[in-house]
């Protein structure tokens, strides 16, 4: 599961694996996930985690904090965060993510430019696979 966090307007993607009790955290101004988001994250993978004899695991679950792309702007995190999403989604990525996210360099405007074009084509094509509604009220 992926979740946009919007903390004093930037943001932050939350990334939960339940099976794994493990919680990524992507931030592209490399700042900590704050008390209130963790314990709310950590609330919510209690009671949704189950150990393999079905029962709630005994600690919270593990926090990885990918070190990914660092923004230089003050405007682009969306970019960020849409960016982490692609790769993530394209990728089929569940586990390794020190791996997949160590590039700390900031995302080009090329680069930026190529990731609106891709989640453009992504929307429009999604767009044309919805079922059409019954117009009739």
């Amino acid at each position: 599961m992926k979740y946009l966090y919007l903390f004093r307007a930037h943001w932050q993607l939350v990334v939960l694996c339940p099976g794994d009790n493990v919680v990524v955290w992507f931030c592209s101004l490399k700042k900590k996930p704050d008390a209130a988001i963790k314990g709310a994250v950590n609330s919510a993978m209690k009671s949704v985690t189950k150990t393999a004899e079905g029962k709630p695991p005994q600690h919270g679950p593990q926090w990885i904090e990918a070190k990914s792309h660092v923004q230089t702007g003050n405007y682009e995190c969306g970019y960020y965060v849409m960016q982490w999403i692609w790769c993530i989604v394209s990728g089929g990525l569940k586990d390794d993510w020190i791996h997949w996210f160590s590039d700390r360099s900031p995302l080009t405007e090329e680069t930026m430019t190529t990731l609106r074009h891709k989640w453009a084509a992504y929307f429009i094509q999604m767009k044309k696979c919805e079922p059409r509604k019954n117009l009739i009220t």
